[in-house]
């Protein structure tokens, strides 16, 4: 039993990086972060013991890995990630009877992310540039990172008011 007890200690401390690690383990962290590949530098930094000098760096690189995972979680988008993906042209039909615009969004997606859902501000304006109306819809929109498309047939609901022109604008995004 005391055998076991010694080779089960010994293996323990054999798994366990030593402080002679700490920068090599910190160095590779910060590459893999650097490519944007969080799970790997997550393991390098969870290897610095805490002993080490280096492990407040490590800790707060690890802080920062948890923010971006919350989000991915949350499915939500920072304000830095949505202003990467931008429309790059905007038209729309008018269905006169119905009053029911159709728009046609072209859009770059220059995250790193694949983009699931955007939500889209309308607004309308008459000859005078008057705002005559807004609306507000989420549109599904498959986009793989750093990738244009284009999105036909969006159609936020009814407008009343007579326009002449529009504008489109991204407010929200979600990734898968």
């Amino acid at each position: 039993m005391r055998t076991l007890l010694t080779v089960i200690l010994l293996f323990a401390a054999g798994c366990a990086d030593t402080e002679e690690n700490a920068a090599a383990n910190l160095k590779k962290g910060d590459e893999h972060l650097a490519k944007k590949e969080y799970e790997v530098a997550e393991y390098y930094y969870e290897r610095i013991p805490e002993e080490s000098p280096l492990y407040a760096q490590a800790e707060k690189k690890l802080e920062t890995i948890a923010k971006v995972k919350k989000q991915w979680v949350e499915k939500e988008v920072a304000p830095a990630d949505l202003a990467k993906i931008r429309i790059i042209d905007h038209t729309y039909q008018l269905d006169n009877v119905a009053r029911v615009p159709s728009h046609r969004l072209s859009l770059v997606n220059n995250t790193d992310r694949v983009l699931e859902y955007i939500t889209v501000e309308f607004s309308y304006y008459d000859r005078s540039g008057k705002k005559v109306a807004t609306l507000e819809t989420e549109t599904r929109t498959p986009m793989f990172q750093n990738s244009q498309d284009v999105f036909k047939g969006i159609e936020p609901g009814f407008v009343a008011e007579e326009f002449n022109s529009a504008t489109a604008r991204i407010v929200n995004a979600r990734f898968q």
